[in-house]
This record gives C-alpha cells, structure tokens and sequence, in this order.
C-alpha cells in the first residue's frame, strides 16, 4: 500500500476549509486549472463539466464551424466536445451518439444534451420550472456561446434526443438548496439574430420586485471569488419606504436550521442592504422572518463583504424564500440613488451540519469535511485520489457539541489527524511540527460521553501511522475483529451530543 503524500491535494483541501464559506483565491485558481486542463477521453463529473461549459459561458466566443480556440471548434459539437472533456474535435452532430447514450428526457441531468443528429445539439443545465416542462440549455450557436431557456417537449417534437456522455460520472448531490447561487446563469432571451443588451438579461431562477418605481437587476462583473458574475440592485426612489429586492422560493424541511449567507458591497447607506430569510406553510402564510442589513457586517463600496442569517424552520415550513434587497433614500451624500451588488447567496443546513468522507485507497485513509466548498472541490478535481463515501454523520448545533475538532495534515504520509482534545493539540503542535502541520479547527463536537451520544471511534495504522474514524459501531466491531493485525484500537476520539 503506496503511503506517498499528495501535498497538492492538501493544498486544495486546506485553502477551502480556511476561506470558510468563502472559495479561496488559491483553491479557484488550481481547481479550474485541473478543470479546464486539456483531457483525452476518460471519466468526469458532472460537477467538472458544467464548470468547463460555465468557463466559456463567462467569456463567450463567435459561432464558426472553422475556427478554434484554445484548440476546441467553435461550434455545437465543439463546445460540447470541450465541455465532456474528449479531448477530440473529431465529434460532430452526425456522430456524437458514438460516445454517448440515449436516455428519457426524465432522466436529464447537468452535463447531458439534447441531440438532434447531423443538426445541432444543446448542453442540459438544469430544469428551469419544477414541472419539467422546460430547462436552461447552454449552447454555441450563432452568434455566439448562449443560456436559453428552451421546451423539452418542443425540442423532443422538433426531432432532439436526450443523451449521456459515456464517460460522465455523477457528482455528490448539492449542499446548499437553490439552483444558482452565484448568479453565474442569465436568461439573455430566445432571440439569437441578435445580441441583446445586458439590460435585458435576467438571473435564472429569480424573481425582481419592487414596492414602487425602482430599476431591475443588473448583471455584473464578478469581484468575489466565484466564476464571473454578480448580481445588481440599483433603488431611485427618494423615500425609504421603497424597496427593490431579488428573491428565490426553495422547498425545505421544517425542523431543521437553515443559514442564509449572501456576500455584498454598496455605494449607498450600507443600513438600507438587506438580507431576509422568510418561512411559509402549504397556505402560503409567513411562519417566520429573520433579516439584517448591511452595516452590521461592515459592508462597505470596496469589497464584498459576507452576511449572513440563521433559523430553525418552524413545524409546517414547506418553503423558504431568500431575499436580497435595496431600500430607497440611501445615497451617503443624501438624496435618491444606490446601488448593491449581491454574489455567493447560499441557502444550506448548519444543524444537523453534514460531514462528508472520502477514502484514499493509496494510503488506506479517511478523508472528513464540513464544508461543502471543499467537498466539492476535492470531489471533482482529486477524483481520481479520492473516492467519496456520502455523508458520514451530522452534527447538532447545541451546548453540548461546543468543542473544536482539531484537523492536522500529516506530510509524511498524506492523511489527516482529528483530535477534540486541545491538550493533545498542543502536544502535537509542539512536538510533532515537523510531521503534522495544523490546518485549524474543523466543526465542533462534544469532548466526553453524555445522554445520547453517539461516539465517533479512532483507530491508529500501524503500518502507515494513520487514523482511522468512524461512527459506526459495526464498522468499529468489523475493523476491531478482522484488521487488529492493522489498526490498534484507541477509543471514542470525540462524541457527537443530540
């Protein structure tokens, strides 16, 4: 069992975890280069995909059947061929179905297309209604690189085929809820004789309104650190009590805790930035509101700043709704006019807070995180390093989990170290430094057993000196009788409190 280090993975692992919430400069920048790097013909994720198709969205190119950048074609085939990572311009509409297979339009899934044969062929995003009676296409065609929003049943009447990539794997299913945070997906219209202006785009699966006269959205240039794009709110009005807002509906489950995160800057009063979490029953009535503004996390012209609000969703919550918005009033220098920009509005679970596990098969280790930035990273980028296993428990925000886990990177053998206890902490650090290097604290847990805690049991690997954890009490039976040869036996390690 090969116990060689994979620094480059940590790299990526650890400026995830540090950015917090935040995607780390660092992490974008070598994840979209392993993305974007060229490939030949082996398995990829759809995560990978859609971000190589969202690449050229960001930075769309002409129509042409002739010419080339970055050595993929410029047309139908092209971008599609670019995008599943083939590695060939080889692949055109009359032959495509060589290297991928027919599916029912139910089963579509980003990553997939629509192939009308010897024609053209259009990349599958996502579905744009609940309904499924219509989906966001990315596409090349003329003039150039669009996202439409286009009938599944006119397509499939107008001669298209569902298909899959044969070599397209499935990415972990979302952690947060909602189907463009970032604002990286704008409906520019149907109408493709022509390039209509970004006044007339607007952000999929998002709804505008005001309280009076106010100005739409606008699509802005991203200065946060996902893709491309942001979000616009510029409010007219001369009196306070006008509100300009962007809001998107979201199924969620009631007992749970939900925190809405949004990240903002502003040229006007930073107290007339608002951020609002809304829950709602079968009836549509308002169960519960949570809300801030901007001047209470710093928000400010320069930078964005993050915001952010949590609830527990009451009994009957069917749907929340997320809300970004712009009161009126609220130049600095007084008088009407102001503008926000929004990016990164993620709705996701804090409680029970998910912790994902991968296994390395090289050096026979458990990989653990809560952060669902880096989950997805090392999920689509370190595939080939890292097999990921789904959720290995979830933690509850409570009194009792009020500890931080400690995570360390051993860089003798590449796995990673988890302790609860800060004396052992301090032990490593300061006599383990030239193996373990600290990445900080991970999540929090409860440190001693109390009234219906599950324990989370720590082996140690003999022959590679990792550690193994798990909550499973047939998984620590299973290693504890048949790998003993392997793994010593060292306890709970931590608890996680109800």
């Amino acid at each position: 069992m090969s116990t060689k280090p994979d620094p480059i993975a940590h790299v990526r692992a650890s400026a995830v975890r540090k950015g917090g919430a935040r995607v780390a400069a660092l992490i974008v920048s070598v994840a979209l280069m392993a993305l974007l790097a060229p490939a030949g013909a082996s398995a990829i994720t759809r995560d990978a995909v859609i971000a190589r198709a969202q690449s050229v969205m960001n930075d769309p190119v002409p129509y042409s059947q002739s010419k080339y950048v970055g050595g993929w074609r410029n047309d139908c085939s092209g971008y599609v061929s670019w995008a599943w990572g083939t590695g060939s311009n080889a692949w055109i509409t009359a032959n495509m179905h060589d290297i991928a297979s027919p599916i029912a339009k139910e089963q579509l899934q980003p990553g997939d297309v629509l192939l009308k044969a010897g024609y053209h062929v259009r990349m599958f995003y996502a579905w744009a209604d609940d309904a499924h009676t219509s989906y966001v296409s990315y596409e090349q065609t003329p003039p150039r690189t669009w996202s439409t929003v286009q009938s599944i049943a006119k397509d499939i009447s107008d001669g298209y085929v569902p298909y899959r990539y044969d070599q397209i794997t499935d990415s972990p299913a979302p952690w947060y809820v909602g189907r463009n945070p970032s604002f990286n997906v704008w409906n520019k219209g149907t109408n493709k004789s022509s390039d209509p202006p970004p006044s007339s785009w607007v952000p999929m699966w998002w709804a505008y309104g005001s309280t009076g006269a106010g100005t739409s959205w606008q699509i802005r240039m991203d200065q946060s650190s996902s893709p491309v794009f942001a979000m616009g709110l510029t409010n007219i009005a001369s009196t306070s009590s006008t509100f300009v807002e962007t809001r998107e509906k979201l199924t969620v489950t009631p007992g749970k805790v939900y925190t809405l995160m949004t990240h903002a800057q502003t040229t006007s009063k930073p107290s007339a930035v608002l951020l609002c979490l809304q829950y709602f029953d079968a009836s549509g009535a308002l169960l519960k509101t949570v809300q801030t503004t901007g001047d209470k996390s710093g928000v400010a012209a320069s930078g964005f700043k993050a915001m952010s609000v949590t609830a527990t969703a009451p009994a009957g919550t069917v749907r929340a709704d997320t809300i970004v918005g712009l009161f009126g009033a609220i130049n600095p220098a007084g008088g009407a006019g102001g503008t926000a920009v929004f990016d990164d509005t993620y709705l996701y679970v804090t409680s029970p807070l998910p912790v994902y596990r991968f296994y390395n098969p090289s050096t026979g280790a458990h990989f653990y995180t809560a952060s669902g930035f880096e989950r997805d990273t090392v999920a689509s980028t370190l595939a080939d390093t890292f097999k990921y296993e789904g959720p290995a428990y979830g933690v509850v925000a409570s009194a009792a989990n009020s500890t931080a886990l400690h995570r360390f990177y051993n860089r003798k053998n590449g796995t990673h170290f988890y302790t609860a206890s800060a004396s052992e902490c301090e032990t490593v650090k300061s006599t383990l430094a030239s193996t373990y290097s600290y990445d900080g604290p991970v999540y929090n847990v409860c440190p001693k057993p109390v009234a219906g805690a599950t324990p989370v049991y720590r082996f140690f690997n003999k022959k590679n000196g990792s550690h193994f954890y798990t909550n499973s009490e047939a998984e620590r039976e299973n290693v504890a009788s048949k790998l003993s040869a392997i793994y010593t036996y060292e306890g709970p390690a931590f608890f996680l409190a109800q």
